[in-house]
């Protein structure tokens, strides 16, 4: 399996505190069967300097060798941070994207609902003028009253890309926010799930297999070899990803 969304990097954001947490999370992943990671700390623009940029990459460095030791592949990106200082980040090539891809992973403020965040479309825009793809991180935490499909239409039909989280499949950010998940599961939306990684236990680790399997179990193991291999791997290669086949006589209740 292959991890497009991962903050297991230590001391770079709010992911992994510490090397030694690192390696734990490093071998964990081993043992769940995921080959390729991508690091994707968060770059929030009104924290980033050229300087601090400059310290994450060499962060990434350090941690691409010891991820070696375990068998896996340490790819480079970032989660940006979508505000008013998304236009100073990609003018300033202050930004990765998903292994120098045209993928870019981006993120709203998942505390607030999507309706709530004023111009949210122009940020998305920017990046399409920037030459790159918005790889949309966790599409279903931006849904608080249940899912708005004018929104979600629209962002297909521009060919952007869903991402969605395990813990959320899991139901560890709530009822709601399962539910979105599932529902966009089942209607065939989303083209990557992905561990949003940030410790070495507890909730949000290096894991993939446990939604693997109940993927697999509900909708079938095409669409989860799809989700959790073939379009990371594409997305990682630059290449077009693949859409899902719904399940067929699926209605949500």
């Amino acid at each position: 399996m292959i991890d497009i969304h991962s903050h297991i990097v230590w001391g770079i954001d709010d992911g992994m505190p510490s090397e030694e947490d690192m390696k734990i999370a490093f071998q964990m992943a081993k043992e769940d069967g995921i080959k390729i990671i991508c690091s994707t700390p968060h770059f929030i623009g009104e924290q980033l300097t050229k300087q601090r940029f400059d310290f994450m990459r060499k962060q990434q460095r350090e941690a691409r060798k010891i991820a070696r030791e375990y068998g896996i592949q340490l790819a480079f990106g970032c989660e940006l941070f979508l505000n008013t200082d998304v236009y100073s980040c990609l003018r300033n090539n202050l930004f990765d994207s998903l292994n120098q891809s045209r993928y870019l992973l981006c993120e709203f403020d998942v505390r607030k609902d999507i309706h709530k965040i004023v111009d949210f479309n122009e940020f998305l825009y920017e990046i399409e003028i920037n030459g790159y793809v918005p790889c949309i991180a966790h599409v279903e935490r931006y849904f608080g009253d249940g899912l708005d499909y004018e929104i979600l239409n629209d962002w297909k039909q521009k060919g952007y890309v869903f991402q969605v989280n395990r813990s959320s499949l899991l139901g560890i950010h709530g009822e709601t926010i399962e539910k979105n998940a599932w529902e966009l599961l089942k209607k065939g939306y989303v083209h990557v799930i992905a561990s949003d990684c940030h410790r070495a236990n507890g909730r949000r680790i290096s894991c993939l297999s446990d939604v693997y399997e109940m993927i697999k179990k509900k909708i079938g193991q095409e669409n989860a070899d799809l989700l959790c291999q073939k379009n990371p791997f594409l997305i990682l290669s630059n290449q077009e990803v693949i859409e899902m086949k719904p399940k067929k006589g699926f209605f949500w209740r």
